[in-house]
């Protein structure tokens, strides 16, 4: 009976390990680049502060077998060092679709399997003497080809046209993460009936992804917000529930910030004369803090005299699918009644700019 449950115990733990190297992606990464000199080449994760790996290179050639702990594909680049630490960015070549010129980019999707062969294009005009700007191709899988073949600029200034060339992109790669990456990134940008359009051109394994789900649980809080059917009001720094918007005015000022932000902290001082001048307009500060007490303690010390109130996380789902609140922070929105957005701006803000948007 004993040998019995020992055994039952380790096929546990196999299954469990298995489970979690199915987490896991390794993938290879093969360079034979002859014009790179010998040293060390490093591999970093979305931005060149976050290196997740190195080896030597020696007569152009290296290799690289990386294990990520994500299952879906993230995005990656290079970057070297020479033995006179003169260092070398790689960039690869992606489409702008504005001009159509070629642009440059640092990054490419990490497939299973990637290849760099093609001799390095030193760009002279805007190296230095110990940093070097490269051009190079690389032969990737169908994530890097489906990432590359997506313009610079495909998600900037969406309008309708775009919004055609977006839907043929995701026709052509249904496959592709990164499309879905940039729909989730800019998922307040993008009118719900091309969101739900979107979604369903992806296959069937993107549809099982954390990041489809969470875009799926948008479009639903979306909805949800069209309806009516929106948060109205928040707790003040007592813990009390507090409306909103306070009908009494003509327009409603909301400013999401947090204590933490510099820029928020910045806007403080032009926000104090707004209010004193503006007695039509309701100012509401928004703060997404999730500490409480660093909250509290800010408004102890800005002593900010106008309608101060906090989302929790889930409130914040609801303020972003019936407001446009995205994690960029300052986010002012002029509203009415309703909670109808008249003017939107993301970023700080000049106290001229705020007279502007309130004139309007």
């Amino acid at each position: 009976m004993e040998k019995k449950l020992i055994l039952f115990c380790l096929c546990l733990i196999a299954i469990n390990g298995y489970a979690k190297l199915c987490d896991t992606v390794r993938v290879e990464i093969k360079g034979n680049i002859k014009n790179l000199p010998d040293g060390r080449i490093y591999l970093y994760k979305t931005t060149a502060d976050t290196v997740i790996d190195s080896t030597l290179v020696k007569n152009g050639k290296f290799y690289f077998n990386h294990t990520f702990k994500e299952n879906s594909p993230q995005y990656v680049g290079f970057y070297h060092y020479d033995k006179d630490r003169i260092k070398t960015l790689f960039f690869f070549p992606k489409k702008k679709l504005a001009s159509g010129e070629t642009g440059f980019i640092d990054r490419i999707l990490s497939d299973s399997a990637i290849s760099l062969t093609d001799s390095l294009i030193i760009d002279k005009t805007v190296s230095k003497e110990n940093l070097l700007f490269s051009n190079t191709k690389v032969h990737g899988g169908p994530q890097t080809d489906a990432f590359l073949d997506s313009e610079i600029d495909l998600f900037e200034k969406i309008d309708s046209e775009k919004i055609k060339v977006i839907r043929n992109k995701i026709s052509r790669y249904p496959y592709s993460y990164h499309l879905l990456y940039e729909i989730n990134d800019n998922r307040n940008t993008i009118q719900l009936k091309d969101l739900e359009i979107f979604m369903t051109l992806f296959n069937v394994q993107l549809k099982s992804d954390k990041v489809y789900q969470d875009i799926a649980d948008f479009i639903s809080l979306k909805k949800k917000a069209q309806e009516h059917q929106i948060i109205t009001s928040l707790k003040d720094s007592k813990g009390k529930n507090q409306k909103i918007l306070d009908r009494k005015y003509k327009k409603h000022m909301i400013i999401f910030w947090a204590s933490w932000c510099g820029p928020c902290l910045r806007e403080i001082p032009a926000l104090k004369k707004i209010h004193k001048v503006n007695e039509n307009v309701e100012l509401i500060s928004i703060s997404l803090d999730e500490n409480l007490q660093s909250w509290k303690k800010k408004l102890e010390k800005e002593k900010m005299d106008w309608k101060q109130l906090i989302a929790s996380p889930e409130d914040k789902k609801l303020l972003e699918a019936s407001l446009g609140l995205s994690d960029t922070i300052p986010y002012t929105v002029i509203v009415d009644h309703n909670f109808k957005i008249i003017h939107k701006v993301t970023g700080l803000i000049s106290e001229s700019e705020i007279k502007s948007i309130l004139e309007d």
